[in-house]
């Protein structure tokens, strides 16, 4: 009975499937509700290609803590950790 209880919350709310992706590609609270239109993404993506370029020139290698390095050089290059001047991103290693 406590698995299909269980089975219930987690239908009604994801809240493991929130944490599992929290937890792989970073914080992922921000409400589809609270994203701009794609075509609002794709204005503020033209008018910040600066910024782009900027996160294309930090440095990478396959060592883990200069990848850690490399992330928050890039946070500090966006100045926020959820939006890019108001679209939220996502940071994940490919």
């Amino acid at each position: 009975m406590a698995i299909l209880v269980l089975a219930g919350i987690e239908c009604n709310t994801a809240f493991v499937k929130n944490a599992t992706i929290g937890a792989v590609f970073g914080r992922s609270d921000i409400l589809c509700t609270n994203w701009p239109s794609l075509e609002t993404a794709r204005r503020i993506l033209s008018e910040h290609s600066d910024t782009i370029q900027k996160l294309h020139q930090v440095p990478n290698s396959g060592i883990w803590r200069v990848l850690i390095e490399e992330r928050m050089m890039m946070r500090d290059i966006i100045g926020d950790d959820q939006y890019f001047f108001g679209v939220p991103y996502v940071m994940f290693d490919s």
